[in-house]
């Protein structure tokens, strides 16, 4: 069954249980009006394969991969609530008919109304509404005084008020009371100070195990960055035995480890600014004995300080498959892999990755479970 018939399946499901589509693009987006049926609901997705990611009195979000597409389905309890404070696409369809019968009377609410569903689009209508509306926004303000009044306020961040603000800087000045200008001073002081480390996945295994294209598809379907942190650049294997070029040996171990730490900084910065970072390979576990005591012994203390992933996942196979898609690695080593995997990695998710769909949704469960 391909993505859209599965979309259409569940969305007939959901209906059944007056769980009704509010609005349908790459996301589906649901109101439960009867929040007796919230548990009824909840057992469906999850009894339908889906990983419940958040759950709070409002909302559940559920996500799962179909053909290697992200279903995200977000359903909001009890719209009722939801329709006083002009969330649901049903009262912006009522103030538009007020609007055409009675625009100058209507127009700030109508304008209200389009403010607090432009916040759930996507970025590009974003901004165009913002350019085409400028002149609204600065004007009649009902946006920002609404911000401090109602629940709204716990959705709407600085980084929020200043994409609408930075159309026209000047409209900070020109148009903002002095009380909001402290309101959101503080709210960047909370984002500044509060701000919670993002989770780390590591995904690891020999080559051809997939772990580019599962971190490809994550990537891209979670919106979230991915940073590869395998061995290169800095190892030049080939003059280590030439006693001429003995200076490039240590030489090299000082630009291989000033790289792994660099990249260390990397991750726990994106780390900072994502919820969630993918790491291609992880360092630290990367399993490099050498003959040199002297350099095993750094490298126990050099990655006993190193930072660790939150979740490690092992993707692996049967040698035959990895060799179907790569012939980098030998038919020995892999079995040898396969077979000492979990001494190599202590504590790591082992995943065998046959089905795509079902590599993806069992990494899901992992992050958000």
């Amino acid at each position: 069954m391909n993505y859209l018939d599965s979309k259409r399946i569940l969305i007939e499901k959901l209906k059944q249980l007056d769980c009704n589509l509010l609005r349908d693009g790459n996301d589906v987006d649901f109101g439960l009006l009867d929040k007796n049926r919230e548990e009824d609901v909840y057992k469906l997705l999850i009894a339908e394969g889906f990983i419940c990611t958040s759950r709070d009195s409002s909302m559940m979000n559920f996500k799962k991969f179909i053909c290697s597409k992200l279903m995200d389905v977000d359903i909001a309890i009890n719209t009722k609530y939801l329709r006083t404070y002009f969330y649901d696409i049903e009262i912006k369809k009522e103030f538009e008919k007020m609007y055409f019968k009675d625009p100058k009377k209507h127009k700030l609410a109508m304008n209200t109304v389009r403010y607090f569903m432009l916040l759930r689009a996507r970025e590009k209508k974003y901004k165009e509404f913002i350019y085409l509306n400028r002149v609204s926004i600065e004007k009649n303000n009902l946006y920002l005084d609404l911000l401090t009044k109602t629940p709204f306020k716990k959705s709407i961040d600085f980084d929020n008020f200043m994409a609408v603000m930075q159309v026209n800087p000047i409209a900070l000045i020109l148009y903002v009371k002095l009380k909001y200008i402290f309101h959101f001073i503080k709210l960047k002081l909370q984002h500044m100070l509060q701000r919670s480390k993002g989770k780390v996945i590591a995904i690891d295994g020999v080559d051809g195990a997939g772990k580019s294209t599962v971190i490809d598809i994550l990537t891209k379907e979670l919106n979230k960055p991915s940073y590869y942190m395998g061995e290169r650049g800095f190892r030049y294997a080939k003059f280590y035995k030439k006693k001429k070029f003995f200076l490039l040996k240590p030489l090299s171990l000082i630009g291989q480890y000033t790289e792994k730490a660099y990249r260390a900084f990397r991750v726990k910065k994106l780390s900072n600014d994502y919820d969630i970072v993918f790491c291609d390979r992880y360092h630290s576990y990367s399993k490099t004995a050498t003959s040199n005591s002297v350099i095993d012994m750094f490298n126990r203390l050099f990655f006993y300080f190193y930072p660790k992933p939150t979740k490690l996942i092992i993707l692996w196979n049967e040698p035959d498959v990895i060799l179907s898609r790569k012939e980098e690695v030998t038919k020995k080593y892999i079995e040898h892999f396969n077979e000492n995997k979990e001494q190599l990695y202590k504590g790591a998710v082992f995943i065998k990755n046959d089905d795509i769909d079902e590599t993806l949704n069992r990494i899901l469960k992992e992050i958000y479970v």
